[in-house]
């Protein structure tokens, strides 16, 4: 036997010689209980999408850098390109000094919130508020001083690629910084995990 004989009893109502319990057996949680829940099954989906794009902005970057690093006089002359360069460097522009930081800021903050660290919810939320306001107030600014005097010295985003890219921005910043804020069951799921 398994069990030491001491530790085992016979129950009252047992109807059968095989039903027996122990001190051992009463000890142990349901079966449910016996297995954590999968932290895939606690992570809401909102925040599941929003770490896979912070993973695929920092891949996305690496690889930019690795091809410029190979082929450093290889153009990339389509614009579209150049748009998803500016939002995954969260506005930086062109590949510079930068860009490995903001891939690595990225990768951190994407780990964070696949573990769902409050930290990274948090730090998310303010850089993307961060990120939107600061052009919402240029937008206002420039909305502000057209057609004045001022209007010929305050730089303007060209309308075509600047304009799309800096609008495209700012909703996904709006649109990260809204699910981490009020998304369906977040800030319980990083409530949980204090």
């Amino acid at each position: 036997m398994s069990v030491p004989e001491e530790n085992m009893m016979r129950t009252e109502d047992a109807e059968t010689p095989t039903e027996w319990s122990s001190s051992y057996k009463e000890e142990l949680p349901e079966t449910e209980e016996m297995m954590p829940q999968s932290r895939l099954n606690n992570r809401p989906f909102t925040v599941t999408l929003i770490a896979l794009f912070q993973f695929c902005k920092a891949g996305f970057l690496v690889v930019l850098l690795v091809l410029i690093g190979i082929y450093p006089d290889m153009r990339f002359g389509s614009e579209t390109f150049w748009e998803i360069v500016y939002v995954a460097s969260n506005g930086a522009g062109k590949p510079g000094l930068l860009t490995p930081l903001i891939a690595v800021y990225a990768v951190v903050i994407g780990w964070g919130l696949w573990s769902l660290n409050k930290w990274a919810r948090n730090l998310l939320m303010v850089t993307s508020g961060f990120s939107a306001l600061r052009w919402v107030r240029y937008f206002g600014m420039n909305w502000a001083v057209s057609g004045t005097e001022v209007s010929r010295t305050f730089p303007s985003l060209k309308s075509g690629f600047e304009q799309q890219s800096v609008y495209l921005l700012v909703a996904l910043e709006v649109l990260v910084f809204c699910c981490l804020a009020f998304g369906p069951d977040v800030a319980e799921a990083f409530g949980r995990n204090e």
